[in-house]
Order: C-alpha cells, then sequence, then structure tokens
C-alpha cells in the first residue's frame, strides 16, 4: 500500500475496531464502550435480559440462571513480563553467548 492508501484505510480500520467490534477478550463491548463506561449500562442491559428469559422458560437453562459476561480484572494486548520472567530469558542470553 502506498502511504496514501495507509492514510485513507487506517481512519476506517480503527474506527471499525474501536467503535464497531465487540470484542470476546472485553465480554464482548467495544473498546469505546469500555472507555466511556457506558458498558456497565450495557451490562445491565444484557443481564436484565437474560434474567426475563429465565424467568419464562427456566427448563431452557439446564446450568441455572444465565450471566451476561463480565470484562476481566485486565486484559493486555502484549502483557508485560514478570520481573522473574525477564531474568531467566537474560540468564539464558548470556549462558548462550
Amino acid at each position: 500500500m502506498t502511504s496514501s492508501e495507509w492514510q485513507d484505510w487506517c481512519p476506517i480500520a480503527f474506527d471499525w475496531y474501536n467503535n464497531r467490534h465487540h470484542h470476546e477478550g472485553i465480554a464482548y463491548f467495544t473498546p469505546s464502550q469500555v472507555h466511556r463506561g457506558e458498558h456497565l449500562q450495557l451490562h445491565r442491559v444484557r443481564q436484565n435480559a437474560l434474567d426475563q428469559f429465565w424467568k419464562q422458560h427456566p427448563e431452557r437453562f439446564v446450568r441455572g440462571r444465565p450471566q451476561a459476561p463480565s470484562l476481566p480484572d485486565q486484559v493486555w494486548i502484549n502483557r508485560p513480563q514478570s520481573p522473574e520472567q525477564t531474568t531467566n530469558k537474560t540468564a539464558q542470553k548470556v549462558a548462550v553467548s
């Protein structure tokens, strides 16, 4: 791609990724919804819908009352290494040299 093509493509791709794509790793919310705090209300809406379905047809839910997925405590693209892992890799590099 040329520089001009990248400049045209990036805003479209970033908009889709941040505003339209619902990510499994963040409970099927978009990054923008989480960043703006909108996920809190959306989670309540999802849970209310599940509760209504469960009350109407509990026989369909063999594992009991369904729970809307919640956000994990942490989300990483590239999780930083622990100091112990970094020390081990450094030791391995020194031993190989």
